[in-house]
């Protein structure tokens, strides 16, 4: 005979904390998208369970707790006591009515687990429209979640002048390593009493500070249905490809009741798009500075000895050198010594240093910290580049 019982060791199995941080981040969406009454009570939990940062158990409970908002309290069912003497047996027989029974409460249902599957990306059909609201909701859950996409976009060392050829050189960031950026929270705040329950009113709930769009009707030949067009105006800076149109076909009557839905979706989206734009741009820009720096290494390497400069002639065999490229430009660097001895370096400026090894730290507000070990050794000049991923927890909430 077979056995098909599932193993205890399935059914008991812990998950990882990086799947109970995408959990987070799949339910804050749902409340998100919801606009729920809880989200607040969702964010107090998020700064008050810190631990949850690190701990599996911890944000197990803290994501019970988001999943129970909003969920009626069990009920406590109480049958009244009844008196010993009323059932003690006696010879005497003795009719006793029996107990109506208790009204119970239609049961809660258990609140399903979610899928592990991702939030799907915006459609190309709907493309994103800019959000000015600032973030300021709690956001560094799932930065362990996050930790290996760092890790695979991170520059390679490489000594130039009298290595040997195929050895280590900057590795070229790819665009495809930038973690996608959930959708931002739509708010728009107006002063009280501005907007009303019409359609400009609904219209305006949706534009930031400086936003405009334009808006197109035309009726469609043959059906009881118009098309609507909404034309974004870019921002100053905002490239042409992320200020596309959002068309939206139907009838009067839906359009009611959906078109503000779909513009409230438009508009992050279109952030969204915005953002990672500026975004690949900065990763381009710094691999083009790392691809530049190796091709100056290699012609200086292909040059006779002779050709070498004064200050590299003069330079003392014990020491070497460390060209140092980071992005952004102006992260800030901390180098120090096996010995604990910090040393001055500068982004793109050639720094002297004794033969050893270093340990190297760039950080930027925003952006997730980069720490790797250097070895400097003698009349060699090391050149090495940074490029630091944006912190994705920013987007949890």
């Amino acid at each position: 005979m077979t056995n098909t019982a599932t193993p205890l060791d399935d059914l008991f199995a812990v998950r990882s904390l990086a799947v109970v941080h995408n959990d987070l981040m799949r339910v804050m969406a749902d409340l998100r998208a919801q606009d729920s009454p809880h989200r607040e009570e969702a964010r107090n939990l998020f700064k008050e369970n810190q631990k949850a940062k690190t701990d599996v158990d911890a944000a197990e409970a803290l994501l019970q707790q988001i999943r129970n908002l909003g969920q009626p309290a069990p009920t406590n069912l109480t049958l009244p006591a009844q008196d010993p003497q009323a059932v003690a047996p006696s010879a005497d027989r003795v009719e006793v009515e029996p107990t109506p029974p208790v009204q119970q409460s239609a049961p809660v249902e258990p609140l399903q687990d979610l899928p592990d599957t991702p939030v799907p990306d915006p459609l190309p059909s709907e493309p994103a429209v800019e959000d000015e609201a600032s973030l300021d909701e709690p956001s560094d859950i799932p930065e362990e979640a996050q930790q290996e996409d760092a890790d695979a976009a991170e520059a390679g060392a490489e000594d130039t002048p009298d290595e040997d050829p195929g050895e280590d050189e900057p590795a070229q960031p790819e665009a495809a390593q930038a973690p996608t950026p959930p959708l931002p929270a739509a708010t728009i705040e107006w002063p009280d009493g501005t907007l009303g329950e019409g359609l400009f009113s609904q219209l305006a709930a949706t534009l930031g500070p400086g936003e405009s769009l334009g808006l197109v009707l035309a009726r469609s030949k043959g059906k009881a249905q118009l098309l609507v067009t909404v034309q974004p105006v870019p921002l100053t800076g905002e490239p042409d490809a992320t200020a596309v149109p959002l068309q939206i076909n139907g009838t009067p009557a839906t359009l009611d009741t959906e078109l503000v839905g779909h513009m409230t979706a438009f508009r992050a989206a279109r952030a969204v798009a915005r953002e990672t734009t500026d975004y690949l741009a900065q990763i381009k820009a710094a691999s083009e500075q790392a691809k530049k720096a190796a091709d100056d290494a290699r012609k200086k390497a292909s040059k006779p000895a002779t050709s070498a400069t004064p200050a590299a002639a003069k330079r003392p065999a014990s020491d070497g050198s460390l060209k140092l490229e980071v992005a952004p430009a102006d992260a800030m660097i901390v180098l120090t010594d096996s010995a604990g001895k910090t040393h001055p370096v500068k982004h793109g400026k050639d720094a002297q240093l004794p033969v050893g090894e270093y340990t190297v730290i760039v950080e930027a507000d925003g952006y997730a910290r980069h720490e790797e070990k250097i070895t400097i050794r003698s009349n060699y000049q090391t050149k090495k580049g940074v490029v630091l991923l944006k912190a994705s927890a920013d987007r949890l909430l």
